[in-house]
């Protein structure tokens, strides 16, 4: 995926973009198949590959095909209805898959996606009008290795400890040839993509703005799952369950919040939904270990709506100003934007995490020193005397927890503040302009 992303901008240039998300549905579809019928662990790795060729490319290709086809004035609205997906699929993905793992069978989590594709690639072929390709455009082959060699080791380096030294070196590698690239797209007269749709002020702000949604997304639905499973006892199915209204907010109101923005542009739309996610993250702050049920899903339930409130007007005016030229390195660079900022937004938010538990568990073990009055008071609700091996086992238990609960409690707090400093990104947004409506649907 690290590699195709980058690669769908001059492939839909190139081929036409039309064909190149057929293309993708195909392979994607492909994929799947053949990771449902994998026979070894090899074979998996081989397919999944295939598979990440075509996920890869969908979602900047067919974010290009919709900017192409929809009204500027109507952006908003399409993109609402874009967004539902975005919000909702990563939130109800667990519980389905749980569902599917431990009730119908591994392989239906690849087979599943099959009737999907098939859907969309005809709706496809129907509905989205033929475009033409540049068969003369030339391949930036140094751009490609550079940002898919960047791309590939600031994915890999998730699958280590967070703090380890082979993520230190994913990263500062993927550091330099970054840096590379962006050297080389500058200076390059046909780029792979290209990066002076950052000096479009709406799209660089858009794009931080976009951290911070996937700093409060991911807190929630990494965190909480985990919080859910192994403080409170549930399993992967039942936490996800928990997360399902709150991912049913979200779709109500992503579309929403489209057809605010269209009437009274981005800031009007983002603000508020920063507020809110600020809000409701300062109530995850109080997360504990006896927090009810029903009261964490009202608190999701509230930072999920101001995360759908800023989702869809966000994604809107970053591309509310880009020439229809540039509108394909742009919508790629979004893209490649987003999943780096998952990356690093999720590697930041895990080294808080970590970094808050052992501080916390320190902090908490010392206040049980021998002779305290809480350590009197666990010896009685735990059962037991401190110098038994058994109470110090339970003891340990209880202080894990604790200490976790802390940990996530101070992640939401920092999200809290992300959310409420991001208000000042919004002063620099503006409405798309009336002009512009001509030049994006021709």
């Amino acid at each position: 995926m690290a590699l195709a992303i980058p690669l769908s901008r001059w492939l839909g240039e190139r081929y036409g973009y039309k064909r190149m998300f057929l293309a993708a549905m195909f392979f994607f579809a492909l994929g799947s198949a053949l990771c449902g019928i994998a026979w070894s662990l090899q074979a998996m790795i081989f397919f999944r590959a295939l598979q990440a060729i075509g996920g890869g490319m969908i979602m900047p290709v067919a974010m290009t095909i919709l900017y192409r086809m929809v009204p500027r004035e109507r952006l908003g609205t399409a993109m609402g209805i874009w967004s539902v997906v975005l919000m909702v699929a990563p939130t109800i993905a667990p519980p389905l898959g749980g569902y599917l793992v431990e009730d119908v069978g591994w392989r239906f989590i690849f087979y599943v996606n099959i009737p999907v594709c098939v859907v969309a690639f005809a709706l496809a072929r129907l509905l989205i009008p033929p475009d033409q390709g540049r068969p003369g455009l030339p391949f930036d082959l140094p751009g490609f290795l550079t940002v898919g060699g960047g791309l590939f080791a600031l994915s890999e380096g998730q699958r280590y400890g967070w703090t380890s030294e082979p993520i230190i070196i994913c990263f500062y590698v993927a550091a330099c040839l970054l840096a590379g690239f962006v050297c080389l797209e500058l200076a390059a007269s046909q780029p792979l993509l290209d990066l002076r749709v950052f000096a479009f002020g709406q799209f660089t702000v858009a794009n931080l703005l976009g951290t911070v949604q996937v700093l409060g997304f991911y807190a929630s639905v990494f965190f909480v799952p985990i919080f859910l499973q192994t403080i409170q006892g549930n399993t992967a199915l039942q936490a996800g369950l928990i997360l399902l209204p709150a991912a049913v907010v979200s779709g109500v109101v992503s579309p929403f919040a489209g057809r605010l923005y269209d009437r009274f542009g981005p800031r009007l739309v983002i603000v508020p939904g920063l507020l809110v996610v600020g809000i409701f993250s300062l109530m995850l702050h109080q997360l504990s270990v006896a927090t009810p049920e029903g009261t964490l899903v009202w608190w999701l339930m509230g930072c999920y709506a101001g995360l759908g409130l800023i989702m869809t007007p966000m994604m809107s005016s970053a591309l509310a100003f880009i020439p229809p030229s540039q509108i394909g390195s742009a919508n790629t660079l979004f893209s490649i934007v987003r999943a780096a900022g998952s990356s690093l937004g999720l590697t930041v938010l895990n080294v808080m995490l970590q970094s808050q538990e052992a501080t916390s568990f320190s902090d908490l073990a010392g206040s049980y020193a021998p002779g305290t009055s809480r350590l009197r008071t666990a010896e009685a609700v735990l059962g037991g005397k401190s110098s038994s091996p058994a109470f110090l086992l339970r003891l340990y238990a209880l202080l894990q927890s604790q200490s976790f609960v802390k940990a996530v409690d101070n992640v939401f707090l920092f999200v809290a503040g992300i959310a409420f400093g991001g208000i000042l990104l919004t002063l620099y947004l503006r409405r798309h302009p009336p002009q512009a409506h001509s030049a994006a649907s021709g």
